[in-house]
């Protein structure tokens, strides 16, 4: 028997924390796993030979498919258990088309500023900021095949669109939004998204694109447009990849030119007035 959605007590911060603590588990536990088969030579017997099968477009494609799958499990599966709308919880509503375009475009100079930040965070403490990361991964893209170039790009651009939008502006956000304050529960949401990256410089980028994300959900009441930003962020990050292998190192260790890094500021700016204005404003509470 269904239970009365007035019977029901809201998402509370602490179930947000659980779920959280759970994806973290997960990620060590993926990722402990991984490194024992690397070790055991189950992967192969050289390192050359390791690292293509930890490494390879088709291995970080599963990876990232199976991480995906299990963010959009933990922010689901909670609410289909306790019998709740899961549409409504993680507000699946169909927003307006133009503001959908407006703040998926957005992420486009949203990533010449994040950039920017990184590269001044290297400069301050350039033995926490890392960028091997980065390069490690546009590795990935540089030189794949063009089968395995689709399909390491289709699993990027859309697996953590999903999973982690589902997860965090979708179930952590209705979470630390209960008797919060929308601003304080972004954050919080943000923050916990950098965390989850477990790795200095893709943490700090990944907390400043989830404040702009938190924004956009609590702004339209709907978890789209932060699906379709984060996915097109990806898809630019794998187009850049490939066609300028060597451009996020270049971009970590010299900046972007003052003047991209101003027009890039206006357009996010301009963006983030538009979904203001033209948006409401959803609320995060039910």
């Amino acid at each position: 028997m269904d239970i009365p959605a007035a019977s029901r007590r809201p998402i509370r911060w602490w179930n947000g924390v659980v779920v959280f603590a759970a994806a973290v588990a997960f990620q060590i536990g993926f990722g402990t796993v991984l490194w024992i088969l690397g070790g055991s030579g189950a992967l192969g017997k050289t390192e050359t030979e390791v690292r293509a099968a930890l490494y390879g477009p088709g291995s970080m494609a599963f990876q990232v498919v199976v991480t995906a799958g299990v963010l959009s499990l933990l922010a689901i599966a909670p609410l289909r258990l306790s019998r709740r709308d899961a549409g409504a919880e993680l507000r699946l509503r169909r927003p307006r088309f133009a503001t959908l375009v407006v703040a998926a475009i957005a992420v486009i100079p949203l990533g010449f500023v994040v950039d920017e930040v990184t590269y001044l965070l290297g400069l301050a403490a350039p033995a926490v900021f890392d960028p091997s990361g980065l390069e490690r991964m546009a590795e990935v893209f540089s030189g794949a095949s063009i089968p395995g170039l689709v399909a390491v790009t289709a699993a990027v651009t859309i697996g953590p669109a999903l999973g982690e939008e589902l997860l965090f502006r979708g179930y952590l956000l209705r979470a630390f939004s209960h008797r919060s304050p929308a601003w304080l529960a972004v954050g919080v949401t943000a923050v916990l998204f950098g965390a989850i990256h477990m790795n200095a410089l893709q943490g700090a980028g990944a907390f400043l694109i989830g404040l702009y994300l938190g924004f956009l959900v609590v702004r339209t009441g709907s978890l789209w447009p932060a699906v379709v930003a984060h996915g097109l962020n990806n898809l630019t990050c794998a187009v850049f990849a490939r066609v300028d292998p060597q451009g996020a190192g270049t971009a970590f260790a010299s900046g972007h030119h003052p003047a991209v890094v101003i027009v890039s500021l206006v357009g996010v700016a301009a963006a983030i007035a538009y979904v203001a204005t033209v948006e409401r404003g959803g609320s995060p509470r039910r």
